[in-house]
């Protein structure tokens, strides 16, 4: 038996962090994978606590508007309020956040190294 490295599991590193907050419109992000697989973990946060109101949906499509991965929160989806998308493809890829009465915040998680934080010099007044 051999012991091959290269089916090794690799760690994923957060590549972007952000936060959307959904009025009942489409929100885009042009997302441009170099190494894959990666993952998309979202936590939804309701405004208003009447369930039927809130929901949020993000779809991941390639260039050519094919829809790779959806997932989301309420309206035929469960009301899981954390979840994570894996998605074993690299290239250019769309990511769709839409929804009502919530905020999602999201971070990717790619292959890539993480990038690295340059501390910015501070003025002293």
């Amino acid at each position: 038996m051999r012991n091959d490295d290269t089916n090794a599991r690799k760690p994923l590193n957060t590549t972007f962090s952000g936060s959307v907050g959904l009025g009942g419109y489409a929100n885009g992000k042009l997302l441009n994978i170099t190494k894959g697989p990666f993952a998309i973990t979202y936590s939804v946060h309701p405004h208003v606590t009447n369930p039927l109101l809130v929901w949020a949906k993000l779809t991941v499509s390639d260039p050519w508007q094919r829809i790779i991965a959806e997932d989301g929160y309420n309206r035929g989806y469960s009301s899981e309020e954390t979840k994570t998308i894996t998605i074993y493809r690299e290239g250019i890829h769309y990511l769709t956040i839409e929804g009502e009465f919530a905020t999602v915040n999201y971070s990717i998680k790619t292959g890539d190294p993480a990038p690295e934080m340059t501390p910015t010099p501070v003025p002293e007044y």
